[in-house]
């Protein structure tokens, strides 16, 4: 299934939700804050598998050394650590902004 495909699923459930979809939104946030006061070290998992999965979306099949999820997870989980990796974003989406206001 393609991302495009993906995308329009997630708005049609979204329009569907009881209260519409600010409601469902509000529900899920409500719902990811406890479960991470509950436990402080998931927000850091979550963190770093979050923007693995970013990461991969955006490069996949335009940067050659992000091949698998794992390259990704490397890339995201140095860059809150030391920030040493050999894997440089390549795409606009996964590049940080040059302007910062």
């Amino acid at each position: 299934m393609n991302e495009r495909a993906l995308i329009t699923l997630g708005l049609l459930a979204a329009a569907l939700t009881p209260g519409g979809p600010g409601k469902g939104m509000t529900r899920l946030h409500e719902k990811m804050r406890d479960y991470q006061a509950r436990e402080p070290a998931n927000a850091i998992v979550l963190t770093v598998l979050g923007a693995a999965a970013a990461f991969y979306v955006a490069e996949r099949g335009r940067n050659p050394k992000v091949t698998s999820f794992y390259d990704a997870l490397v890339y995201a989980a140095t860059n809150l650590s030391v920030g040493y990796s050999d894997i440089f974003a390549k795409t606009p989406a996964a590049r940080p902004s040059a302007r910062c206001s």
